[in-house]
């Protein structure tokens, strides 16, 4: 999946895990922006964090609720208006469109950020 990042149109991909059910079911869920370190990219916490396993554990276990996780890539912006509008973009583009395409709890209660290193 795709986002535009600066007016010059400039495309930056990201990955989203969506829980057990999502496809037949019509609940809406929370969102967890996930955000990677320095150096890595969208595929960072599918390769090295075992995101699908993980993720998939910790609801089983009872210690998160089913949720939409989305995995974008920010080179090394640091998520801030930098080389790139990172930060503009996130706010202006990733979330709109994550909201627009998938069922998700559009508020201020249903949406959470983390992340690790550049991303924490």
């Amino acid at each position: 999946m795709t986002f535009t990042v600066d007016e010059d149109g400039v495309r930056k991909v990201y990955n989203v895990y969506l829980p057990d059910g999502y496809d037949t079911g019509k609940l809406r869920y929370p969102v967890m922006y996930l955000l990677h370190g320095n150096g890595g990219d969208e595929n960072e916490w599918v390769a090295k964090g075992e995101a699908q396993k993980t993720i998939d554990k910790l609801i089983a276990d009872g210690l998160m609720p089913p949720a939409v996780i989305v995995l974008p890539s920010a080179i090394t912006t640091w998520y801030v208006d930098r080389k790139e509008p990172m930060e503009t973009a996130f706010l202006k583009d990733l979330m709109p469109e994550v909201e627009g395409k998938f069922r998700i709890m559009n508020d201020r209660m249903g949406r959470v950020i983390g992340g690790v290193s550049m991303g924490g």
